[in-house]
């Protein structure tokens, strides 16, 4: 329902107390979101496999710890919980290929007076935010208005006087027509996830299967062409989608 908050699940492993709770007050110091916080506290390795993992949305992972150190008990805990935000913190760890296979979305070095976790702390809490968001496309349908989730959107296409959107919902290809122009509706899409292929269409990035040449396979097998007058423009954007995807494995 609009105006529901929901809650984020934030587990700190590490040995040293203090560290944990000033890691906790730096987080509610600068959390602005409306959503409401739960923190759970591991002092080690082994009592974080023990706790139930799969619900966490965010962790900060000492390296080094005694015991189940930091990349043994990442290399558990990405096995039950894909989709957390990992961040490791450290005293002086480089980062090795086991810490890169647990996808963490940052390092923390801890410093005398914690300077890099303050500067990483507003990212790390708007990526956390940003994930959860249900983005929705408002647009209005026969007088009415509608509300779509992105994440669903395959693609718009002009059609006629309207606008078709294409989308996947419960895994049912569907299909809408709004009022609102392509060019009206763009500015409202997330630009790092939606580009234009062509004048008349704009295709979801991660819903591309496929691309050979100039030709796009959607996720519903359907099959459109990069326009050569948006070439540079879309081939642009693809990279840097790719990019990202491809920092976040």
């Amino acid at each position: 329902p609009e105006g529901e908050h929901s809650m984020f699940k934030i587990a700190i492993c590490d040995d040293e107390r203090l560290y944990r709770t000033l890691l906790k007050n730096e987080i509610l110091s600068l959390y602005t979101g409306q959503d409401t916080l739960y923190f759970y506290e591991y002092e080690s390795g082994d009592q974080l496999l023990n706790s139930d993992m799969e619900e966490v949305d965010l962790l900060f992972l000492d390296i080094q710890m005694p015991g189940i150190d930091g990349n043994a008990a990442s290399y558990e805990f990405r096995k039950v919980n894909q989709k957390a935000i990992l961040i490791f913190c450290t005293n002086y760890h480089v980062p090795t290929v086991e810490n890169i296979k647990a996808q963490p979305f940052r390092y923390i070095v801890k410093d005398l007076q914690n300077k890099m976790l303050k500067e990483e702390l507003p990212d790390i809490l708007d990526k956390l935010m940003k994930d959860h968001q249900d983005e929705k496309l408002t647009v209005t349908i026969d007088g009415n208005v509608f509300r779509i989730p992105m994440a669903e959107i395959i693609y718009l296409i002009v059609d006629d006087r309207k606008t078709k959107i294409v989308y996947d919902h419960q895994k049912q290809v569907r299909y809408i027509w709004c009022r609102e122009k392509l060019k009206e509706l763009y500015p409202l899409l997330d630009h790092s996830e939606f580009e234009y292929a062509h004048n008349s269409y704009i295709v979801h990035l991660s819903q591309i299967m496929r691309i050979e040449k100039k030709v796009l396979t959607m996720s519903n097998n359907e099959i459109l062409g990069i326009s050569r007058s948006k070439a540079k423009q879309f081939d642009a954007a693809f990279s840097r989608y790719l990019s990202r995807e491809y920092r976040r494995k």
